[in-house]
């Protein structure tokens, strides 16, 4: 879990995005979900569902959140 282990590397220093990005690479999507949480990145929650293929939880929080609509490569679900 390199996010993890970033993370007590840095100790309450760490910054968020760089969390965040830590995750990500680590492929450790729930603890990426809550650092966008925690970060109130509602337009970076929706294009991790929709990286992930999530795609119920994308369309609900988009429709709450109908300000954080994605545009761009992110938006267009790719041929599997």
């Amino acid at each position: 879990m390199a996010c993890l282990s970033c993370a007590e590397d840095f100790g309450p220093s760490i910054s968020l995005p760089l969390l965040f990005h830590s995750c990500l690479q680590a492929k450790q999507y729930s603890f990426a979900k809550e650092t966008l949480l925690k970060m109130d990145d509602t337009k970076g929650l929706i294009s991790l569902y929709v990286e992930e293929s999530q795609w119920d939880d994308a369309f609900l929080l988009l429709n709450a959140h109908p300000e954080a609509s994605l545009v761009g490569p992110a938006a267009i679900p790719q041929p599997a």
